[in-house]
């Protein structure tokens, strides 16, 4: 059992080790998607370079969906999915970079991360979030749904663009 004091302390970081493997997943899914909205459905006159970081990917996708005429289809999903996967990005934030404050040794296992509210502040406030493993089960879940419904909008974007395509061929 070693280095853990219960089977559920060791199922609380296995289920912690799923939702950050499905979160890498979901967010190569959302790069792909990045990278073909800027390639094929003219990105690029929402931002001149394909963005990087999370909070930046977000904004450009929303502002893309609104201004876009080749997302106009996908423009609700791409906002709701954005709008969930910002709110998840917090949850899957806090169970990475979170300290475990807990020194109970509970069973079932639970922890309360804590991290600081600004990285300026070395001595600030900090925010304090108690999270079971029913929670990382849930995100786990819901992020893995929201990569496959990213893959879905891409699937329906490409499939437009080869209808097009084919459009053109054929006049």
């Amino acid at each position: 059992m070693f280095p853990f004091h219960s089977e559920s302390e060791r199922d609380w970081f296995a289920w912690s080790g799923l939702l950050i493997s499905t979160w890498s997943a979901t967010e190569l899914s959302l790069g792909s998607l990045i990278d073909f909205v800027y390639r094929f459905c003219d990105g690029q006159t929402v931002e001149a370079e394909p963005p990087l970081n999370l909070e930046r990917r977000i904004k450009f996708l929303q502002r893309a969906a609104g201004k876009l005429p080749k997302l106009a289809g996908e423009k609700d999903e791409i906002v709701a999915l954005m709008d969930a996967l910002r709110k998840a990005s917090e949850f899957r934030h806090m169970t990475v970079h979170g300290t475990d404050r807990n020194i109970y040794k509970a069973d079932p296992h639970f922890a309360y991360l804590s991290k600081p509210k600004d990285r300026k502040i070395p001595d600030g406030q900090h925010i304090t979030m108690r999270v079971t493993q029913e929670q990382i089960e849930a995100q786990y879940h819901e992020v893995g749904l929201m990569g496959l419904c990213i893959l879905g909008c891409m699937s329906r974007l490409m499939s437009n663009l080869e209808n097009e395509m084919a459009l053109l061929h054929n006049s």
